[in-house]
Parts: structure tokens; C-alpha cells; sequence
């Protein structure tokens, strides 16, 4: 029995990482069958689970994982993750404070509380946590957004130097390599010109180089904010910014209109 399970728990593990979600779950809870008292496996469904967007599922895996290992950094900061994409923002702040109190040099804990704190307008946890995802980044931190993230906060807490610092180096290194088609520039259309102008606030507020185009002709067609991003679009993370960007947007009655390139 032990040994069926161990083989369920490392198949779905594998699975996960192969981005077969739903065969990852399928294995996992033949081994949830088998061990239900197990943190590991509760951790690896609720993050199967969480790959499918079935946040409230995965919620309830993961808090069974820290039930039954409260030190589980990556559950408490998996399930962080859950309450952020659901727009639960404050409730996802102590999740992410807890991974951090059991490991400090997280990055991705700190840079999801800076986005959290950004979308508030709360500058200085904002730029703590910046720092901090910087302070322990990886290949994988997408430096360039916290960077332009930073000289925004620092502009706005009348810290020129510190935000010029950060403005510099969001900048592209310049370079005799042609980047294909520039920077990305992403549409996103609202139902009226103030709550356009709401949003244009809180992409910058979050990082972005966002603008509101002129008023439309046609009403009817909505309001343009245009957003510049420099994630390249065949990046793992491109479908991520986009994900961010129809978070923000859907507050104001946004809504995605597609992407293209700077000229």
C-alpha cells in the first residue's frame, strides 16, 4: 500500500510538472485515497488544482496540508496565490506573511505582496517587498517590471533619486541585436472615460507604462488605455502579465482587446 502510494504522489508530482493538470489530479487523489493524512500529497493536489483555476478545491487541499504540516512554506504561499488570483487581496496577505516568517528569501512571495500593496497605493510595504523579491531574485524574476514598479513608488514618495535609479535601470540596455517588434503594447477598453482614467491609475500604480488614448468617436466602442510592457510575448510570463492586466481591468468594467508591437 505504502508503495502504491508513493507511486501516485511522484506520478502526479510528474505531471505537474509537465503541465498535465488534470492527469496530475487524477493520480493525486488515487493517492489521497490511500493516505489522506499525508501533507505532501494534499500540497501537490491543491496545486493541480490551483493550475486549473479551481481555486476554491485547491483552498481546501492546501489548508488541509498546513493542518497537517504547518511549516509548509509552499502551501501557505500556494494558497496566498489562490486568494490573490481570486481577487481576495487582503485575505491573501497572511498567507504570504506566514511563507515568509517560516522562509524569509522568497522571492515570489515578496514580489506578490508588493503587487498587492501597489494596487492599494500602500508605497512604503510597496517597496519593501520590491526590495526584498530583488534582494532574493532568481533567473526567473521578472526584474524589468519591479524595477519600473520601484521608480514609480520612489517618484511618488518624492524620492527622486531612488526612483531615477530604478527608471535607469528598467530601461533596455541599448544594444546593435534588433529586438523583434519592440515592446509590447496591450489594449484594453472600458465602458466609460473615467473609469478608464481609473485604471490608466492603477496600471501605473502597479508598474506599468499605461496611457489613455483620446477620448473615443464612438463612445459606444469605449475608452483605449494603451499599456507598454517589455515582457517578450513568447515569455512563460507573457500570459501571466496578461492575466494581470484583466485582473486590473475588471474592476473598472475592463476588458483585454488583444496586443501588438511598438513601432
Amino acid at each position: 500500500m505504502q508503495d502504491d502510494f508513493r507511486r501516485w504522489l511522484e506520478q502526479g508530482q510528474g505531471l505537474i510538472d509537465a503541465g498535465r493538470y488534470a492527469d496530475a489530479e487524477a493520480a493525486l487523489r488515487r493517492a489521497v485515497a490511500l493516505a489522506p493524512e499525508n501533507a505532501d500529497v494534499q500540497l501537490a493536489l491543491g496545486v493541480a488544482l490551483a493550475r486549473q483555476e479551481r481555486w476554491e478545491e485547491a483552498i481546501a487541499a492546501l489548508e488541509q496540508a498546513t493542518r497537517l504540516n504547518p511549516n509548509s512554506v509552499a502551501a501557505w504561499r500556494n494558497l496566498g496565490y489562490c486568494y490573490y488570483r481570486m481577487r481576495y487581496l487582503e485575505a491573501a496577505i497572511p498567507y504570504f506573511q506566514r511563507s515568509l516568517a517560516l522562509q524569509p528569501d522568497q522571492w515570489e512571495s515578496h514580489l506578490l505582496l508588493g503587487l498587492i500593496h501597489a494596487e492599494s497605493v500602500r508605497l512604503e510595504p510597496m517597496v519593501e517587498h520590491l526590495e526584498a523579491a530583488l534582494r532574493y531574485s532568481t533567473d526567473e524574476t521578472p526584474r524589468a517590471r519591479i524595477y519600473g514598479m520601484l521608480a514609480f513608488a520612489y517618484e511618488m514618495l518624492e524620492q527622486p533619486e531612488q526612483a531615477n535609479r530604478y527608471r535607469a535601470l528598467a530601461e533596455p540596455a541599448e544594444s546593435d541585436e534588433p529586438t523583434q517588434g519592440g515592446a509590447v503594447e496591450h489594449f484594453l477598453y472600458f465602458p466609460s472615460y473615467e473609469q478608464a482614467q481609473q485604471a490608466a491609475e492603477a496600471y501605473r500604480t502597479a508598474g506599468f507604462d499605461a496611457t489613455l488614448l483620446a477620448e473615443a468617436d464612438d463612445p459606444d466602442a469605449g475608452y483605449c488605455v494603451l499599456v507598454v510592457d517589455a515582457t517578450p510575448s513568447e515569455s512563460d510570463e507573457f500570459d501571466r502579465v496578461i492575466e494581470q492586466l484583466e485582473q486590473i481591468a475588471a474592476p473598472f468594467g475592463g476588458e483585454y482587446d488583444g496586443y501588438g508591437y511598438e513601432a
